[in-house]
């Protein structure tokens, strides 16, 4: 009988020995699971971030660029010049046409300024103009000031939206408003 019950007794320590490393180890397996996984968030939101970054920054390119290169045609130059809207009206529907058709911007929409800060035309809205832009719109009264292009994202009425802003000169390299696209 004492060999039953010292076999029995070293049967219950290996169990109880075995139950505990069963549980330090399930312990030490979930906090490194974890840390594993918190790893892993991080690294994605860092990726996300990168990404979502990246697309921005694409997009302020591509505001800026496409104000610079409208800010250049003579059309509108000549409407804000002559305070003749129906020439900046005319060359925007093209340009809008040529855009919807060769580009991925499908719905543009470009606001012309006068030199001090007052709605001269919106694409998407020929009748609402004059208005007195300064109270609100922080980047066109920065490219009046500056003379200079630059792309911001605003908080308007349609909500967050990104811009590209640029500078109109006329032939004597006098300022004469700003265009937003």
């Amino acid at each position: 009988m004492g060999n039953s019950s010292l076999s029995g007794l070293i049967t219950k320590k290996l169990v109880i020995v075995a139950i505990v490393f069963f549980i330090v180890g399930s312990i030490i397996g979930y906090f490194k699971i974890q840390s594993i996984k918190h790893d892993i968030e991080v690294t994605s939101i860092k990726e996300l971030q990168r990404i979502v970054l990246s697309k921005v920054s694409a997009k302020e390119v591509a505001g800026i660029t496409n104000a610079i290169s409208i800010s250049q045609n003579v059309a509108i130059k000549r409407a804000l010049n002559t305070n003749n809207r129906s020439l900046a009206i005319n060359a925007l529907k093209g340009l809008s046409e040529d855009m919807r058709n060769g580009t991925p911007f499908k719905h543009i929409k470009v606001h012309i300024h006068t030199k001090d800060v007052h709605s001269f035309l919106r694409s998407w809205k020929p009748n609402k103009f004059g208005d007195d832009l300064t109270g609100f719109r922080a980047t066109i009264n920065k490219v009046a000031q500056t003379k200079r292009p630059l792309s911001a994202i605003e908080i308007g009425r349609a909500g967050l939206v990104m811009r590209g802003l640029a500078p109109i000169f006329d032939d004597s390299k006098n300022y004469i408003g700003s265009l937003e696209f």
